[in-house]
């Protein structure tokens, strides 16, 4: 089989996410060799040192990612192991949508609007190759992200959007108010309206 030319580029870019410190839970979208090679690896340790070998193997990669997950027990709730795009179809209760765009088309039908890249707000560029993952509650913008990756700027928006939601309860609330009273809006109706709320 061929090897993807983006595999070097792919990997340099995962390498770099988790040595930057911004790798969140679902803010990775490693290129499918790495999980190849760890299953082999594991395999391969079970085979040679028997099963409780190759159960501490599979512990001591377990154990950052669970020691993630359990480090503040008062926030564990069901919305960290459910995927970000189901947990803010249900914290959204079904209001909210999610579209992957081109980062060139974004930039050049949405001039100006703010997004987040890995760490700070910009904008798009229009001659980038990134994705910009837009939620919309009711086909109106209320966040953007932009990554290398269309899972992860997918799954990062949503994420973070989950957040807002479940820190704000009443947040929905607020936005359908303001989209009523059109306070907060650029004045228009219809899908070029927009909602910083995050910003």
């Amino acid at each position: 089989a061929a090897v993807s030319q983006s595999l070097p580029g792919r990997i340099n870019a995962f390498d770099w996410i988790l040595t930057s410190g911004n790798a969140k839970l679902w803010g990775l979208d490693p290129p499918k060799v790495i999980a190849d090679v760890v299953e082999a690896l594991i395999g391969a340790v079970h085979l040679d040192g028997r099963f409780a070998a190759g159960q501490k193997a599979v512990g001591h990669i377990l154990r950052p990612i669970l020691a993630e997950l359990f480090a503040n027990k008062s926030s564990l709730n069901k919305n960290l192991m459910m995927h970000p795009k189901q947990a803010l179809y249900q914290n959204g209760r079904g209001f909210f949508s999610v579209k992957n765009w081109k980062e060139e088309k974004f930039a050049s039908q949405k001039p100006g609007k703010k997004v987040w890249r890995t760490d700070h707000w910009t904008v798009a560029d229009p001659e980038g190759s990134g994705v910009v993952a837009s939620i919309s509650l009711f086909g109106v913008d209320v966040f953007a992200v932009l990554e290398l990756s269309s899972i992860v700027a997918r799954n990062r928006a949503c994420a973070m959007m989950n957040e807002v939601l479940v820190n704000d309860s009443r947040l929905i609330e607020k936005l359908v108010t303001e989209m009523r009273t059109g306070e907060g809006t650029n004045g228009e109706s219809g899908a070029n309206d927009e909602l910083d709320i995050i910003a």
